[in-house]
């Protein structure tokens, strides 16, 4: 973990707060086909979802939280994204 801001740099600022700066390896390319969705429909159990969704983390190495958070968005469809986007109500 960054303990001050000189080790992050001037820019830390303005970065994305899942910006690669810690110097992080490249991202694997994981096929969609893979990826488990979530649609947010009553019907769905989130936890099995979440769960699904770590294990394939781990599987292609992404540990830390910010390359998660750069995949979770490509996991989510109808209800949800509309949600995580600010459309839904």
């Amino acid at each position: 973990m960054v303990e001050n801001y000189e080790e992050v740099g001037s820019n830390a600022t303005f970065e994305s707060p899942i910006g690669n700066i810690m110097g992080e390896a490249p991202m694997k390319v994981i096929p969609l086909s893979s990826f488990p969705t979530f649609n947010g429909f009553p019907i769905e159990d989130l936890d099995t979802f979440l769960f699904e969704f770590d294990v394939l983390c781990r599987s292609y190495d992404y540990l830390s939280s910010s390359q998660k958070l750069k995949l979770f968005p490509a996991t989510l469809k109808n209800v949800a994204l509309q949600w995580f986007m600010g459309l839904g109500g």
